[in-house]
């Protein structure tokens, strides 16, 4: 194991932030050898796969903010259609500010070679080799179901 992992995990958590490599040059030989290892048994990833298991991934945390969650929804606190117009404008907003992805916006215009715009938007075409839109595939049906139920709770209360 290199040195700079057996200084960090024997040491106190309060010091590993602090702490200095006692011997870096050692270090860097012992990673060296740890890395050329580690490349010879990676395989390269293919991109459809990548594509898939991001969407996947995306769903599925999409599943965990709308579905049943000890017997109630997450999304039934949002109580009127101003909050519910109010939530996904945050949630838009969030999505496509460059403060996400603060510290990949290098990256991406390394990749892209001009500045992002939207770089959550950029990020899933680069990714999932689409132009989805989010919204649509995570939150949109579970909106419009929050809606038509706060309309026909309105709707009883007048009644």
């Amino acid at each position: 194991m290199p040195l700079f992992y057996k200084t960090i995990l024997g040491s106190p958590p309060a010091s590993q932030l602090f702490r200095g490599i006692p011997n870096p040059d050692e270090e860097v030989r012992l990673w060296m050898a740890v890395r050329d290892k580690l490349e010879s048994t990676m395989v390269m990833l293919d991109s459809d796969f990548i594509a898939r298991t991001c969407s996947d991934w995306l769903r599925n945390c999409g599943k965990e903010i709308v579905n049943n969650n000890n017997g109630r929804y997450l999304i039934d606190v949002i109580g009127s259609g101003k909050e519910v117009t109010s939530t996904e404008k945050l949630i838009r907003q969030t999505m496509d500010s460059k403060h996400v992805l603060e510290g990949n916006l290098e990256w991406l215009r390394s990749v892209f070679g001009s500045d992002i715009k939207m770089p959550w938007k950029r990020t899933c075409e680069l990714v999932l080799g689409d132009d989805s839109d989010i919204w649509d595939d995570i939150f949109e049906d579970a909106f419009v179901l929050r809606m038509k139920a706060i309309s026909d709770t309105k709707f009883e209360e007048l009644s």
